[in-house]
C-alpha cells in the first residue's frame, strides 16, 4: 500500500511540473530568437497596420469640418505719441 501511494504522489508531481525548453534555462535573453519570432510573424503585424490605418483614415474623412476661431478686440489707443513712447509708458 505505501508503495502504491509513493507512485501515485510521484506520478502527481510529475505532472504539476512544467517542461521548460533548453533555450529558456537561465536568464538570458536571446536577441537572435526575439527577432526571429518577429520577423516571422512579419505579416500579421502588417495586416494589423494597414486595416488600422485604413480604418483610422476612414474615420477621419468622415467626420464634419468644424473650424472654429476666437478672438479679442481692443480699441487702439489716441496717442500722438511713436512706438516706443507707448511702450515706455506701459513700463512706467
Amino acid at each position: 500500500m505505501s508503495s502504491l501511494n509513493n507512485e501515485t504522489n510521484l506520478s502527481a508531481s510529475q505532472h504539476n511540473q512544467v517542461q521548460i525548453s533548453p533555450s529558456y534555462i537561465g536568464d538570458e535573453l536571446n536577441l537572435r530568437e526575439v527577432f526571429s519570432t518577429i520577423w516571422s510573424g512579419k505579416w500579421v503585424i502588417l495586416m494589423f497596420a494597414t486595416v488600422f490605418s485604413i480604418g483610422s483614415a476612414l474615420y477621419a474623412i468622415n467626420q464634419p469640418d468644424i473650424y472654429k476661431a476666437q478672438t479679442l478686440l481692443a480699441p487702439a489707443s489716441s496717442s500722438s505719441g511713436g512706438g516706443l513712447s507707448s511702450i515706455a509708458r506701459q513700463l512706467g
